[in-house]
């Protein structure tokens, strides 16, 4: 089995991803800037997405066998459309497009030699939907979707597939973070399970168990696709402007 590497890889998906990974017989190699407490069976490195610049190096190191990308790191400013805070902005930007752009560049001979290869990103319905307060959040995973659509055709002939994942709500601590944005965050988080078809929130390791299957060879008939994995989110989010776009 050839080598995986997946970003934000010490966050719950992330590390969800890796373990799954791991045990399908990949060679996982984890970035994350945030560091893992605990013992993990792969290659976890220590990587500031947002800084573009030194990413190129990192990219640059990892093994020549790669033949996967998997972005999973994600950047949640809370701010709405008309907040000017550029800092936050631009660190949106680069840890949730221009990092996979950056490690796609520098890697994309070696991915190419393993090919038929794959990229597959963890999107956000907030992608094609959205709610109050997060702005860059939306607009950076909307244009990840966008990236992912025309890898998959400048790829192409290659052997490279590329496929978005369009994540709903998941338990995470960034779903945590955006629901403080309404009060409590257990009462909120009540409030949203009991509105969704599902009943209850995507759990880490179904993420891992969805992204597992795109890595089959039927997953490459998704490529170019923003496959939904939402539990039916967007249904409410659609219902949001009826009530000050509380979940």
């Amino acid at each position: 089995m050839t080598s995986i590497l997946v970003t934000g890889s010490a966050g719950g998906i992330g590390q969800a991803i890796c373990w799954q990974l791991h045990k399908a017989g990949w060679k996982v190699v984890g970035l994350d800037h945030q560091a893992i407490p605990h013992f993990v069976p792969w290659d976890q490195r220590a990587c500031d997405l947002a800084d573009l610049a030194s990413l190129v190096g990192i990219a640059n190191d990892l093994p020549g066998d790669l033949g996967a990308i998997i972005h999973a790191a994600a950047d949640q400013p809370l701010l709405r459309a008309q907040e000017n805070a550029r800092d936050e902005w631009a660190r949106a930007w680069n840890v949730n497009v221009g990092a996979l752009q950056v490690l796609v560049s520098a890697t994309f001979d070696r991915l190419i030699a393993t090919s038929p290869s794959r990229v597959i990103t963890i999107g956000s319905i907030h992608g094609s939907h959205t709610s109050v307060g997060m702005a860059p959040y939306s607009v950076t995973k909307s244009a990840l979707a966008a990236y992912v659509r025309a890898l998959a055709v400048d790829g192409a002939q290659e052997g490279i597939t590329a496929i978005n994942i369009e994540l709903g709500a998941a338990h995470s601590p960034k779903l945590q973070q955006g629901l403080s944005r309404w009060g409590p965050p257990r009462e909120s988080l009540a409030r949203l399970e009991s509105r969704l078809p599902t009943r209850r929130l995507i759990e880490p390791i179904e993420v891992a168990q969805m992204v597992d299957w795109l890595l089959t060879d039927a997953g490459r008939h998704c490529t170019g696709s923003s496959v939904p994995f939402s539990g039916g989110v967007a249904a409410l989010l659609a219902t949001e402007i009826d009530n000050g776009s509380k979940p």
